[in-house]
């Protein structure tokens, strides 16, 4: 009986487990250095709404003994990789042996040197403990102070989804004192996004008294000021930085270009997934960083690993982008469902909250 080793239990991890647990009898290994998965869909919840941080999270030992006895979870952090005898090794010194390795690490924020002090001012978004940390933050902010200014770095799909959700509590709660400003780079929020989007979210976002400055570059952050590189010094009591992500993998600090089959060479027994890899749909067009991209490429990578261990001819991934959902605030959302059907406010809050639902339904089982 071969055993398939799992690298990263996110999206695209636990996507792989389910499908190697279904489809084949092999001995499957899921390694994270994190007792938990963290629902990234529901971070801008977890960040500034009244739910509790336990609902956004699944521990991996649940998860891991509901697929099976064949299923086991090592909590460890792999520091290197001897792909010629097949053996992964950790930081607690366990040398974990597979037959087929699956990368699927994710990504972490990226921090970009070019911003003074950032480290120190600001937490990783990706982590479920700065996600803790930020809305601690904000809750004191918001319950204790009742006044302050929220600069959120980073006008991406992460970045206006929390400023949306920060707002909304904020009105809801009446605290007209606490003022959430946007900072992007680029020349309108989401980039690369839909004019749909785009409009929608502006809109949004500018209803619910979030200040957009787009075009502008942050250069220092500190305790309590954000400097930009044109309008100068900023307010700031509380600073949430999503400006971007990094992969955080063990073969390479960048997302690797694997074969179409997943596969990181011709021939290699190693595949990498989701975050951690440079994926392509069926006419060449690369794919986003995104949950669904994971999960696809995490079912196709667990089909083409039981091909390889059983001799088989291995298949190309052909990902697709099935839409995109922005969250905007509480039960608010709007959406492009299989990029063409529109859908906005609290139709759009209902399928953002059912594509969560359905998620944790499969990693947790309710």
């Amino acid at each position: 009986m071969a055993t398939v080793a799992i690298l990263g239990c996110g999206y695209g991890g636990s996507a792989v487990a389910i499908s190697l647990a279904k489809r084949s009898n092999h001995q499957i290994i899921l390694i994270d250095q994190n007792p938990f998965h963290f629902l990234q869909i529901s971070l801008h919840h977890c960040l500034a709404y009244d739910v509790a941080p336990a609902s956004v999270i699944v521990p991996i030992d649940r998860f891991a003994k509901r697929l099976g006895s064949r299923v086991r979870f090592v909590r460890a952090r792999a520091t290197t990789l001897d792909e010629e005898n097949r053996i992964l090794h950790t930081a607690s010194g366990e040398a974990i042996a597979f037959d087929a390795l699956i990368i699927a690490s994710g990504a972490t924020t990226y921090f970009p040197d070019s911003v003074k002090q950032l480290r120190e001012y600001a937490h990783d978004i990706k982590d479920f403990r700065g996600a803790l940390r930020i809305r601690q933050a904000f809750e004191s902010l918001l319950l204790v102070r009742g006044e302050g200014h929220i600069v959120v770095g980073g006008a991406g799909l992460s970045g206006v989804e929390i400023a949306a959700e920060m707002a909304s509590r904020i009105r809801a709660f009446g605290a007209s004192k606490i003022q959430v400003t946007l900072v992007g780079r680029k020349p309108t929020i989401l980039p690369a996004m839909d004019e749909y989007l785009i409009g929608e979210a502006t809109a949004r976002l500018t209803a619910l008294g979030v200040k957009i400055i787009c075009g502008e570059a942050i250069k220092e952050v500190s305790a309590d000021s954000v400097v930009l590189e044109k309008m100068g010094s900023l307010a700031c009591d509380l600073f949430v930085f999503a400006g971007g992500t990094v992969a955080q993998n063990i073969v390479s600090h960048e997302r690797i270009a694997v074969k179409q089959t997943l596969q990181t060479r011709e021939g290699s027994p190693i595949f990498a997934i989701g975050d951690a890899a440079i994926l392509f749909d069926a006419n060449g067009k690369q794919l986003p960083a995104d949950g669904q991209t994971a999960t696809q490429s995490g079912e196709h990578a667990a089909k083409n690993a039981i091909a390889l261990l059983a001799n088989r001819p291995l298949t190309p991934f052909r990902g697709s982008n099935k839409g995109v959902m922005v969250a905007l605030g509480r039960h608010n959302a709007s959406g492009l469902i299989l990029n063409r059907f529109k859908v906005r406010g609290a139709i759009g809050g209902a399928i953002k909250d059912a594509i969560l639902w359905l998620h944790k339904r499969a990693i947790a089982g309710f």
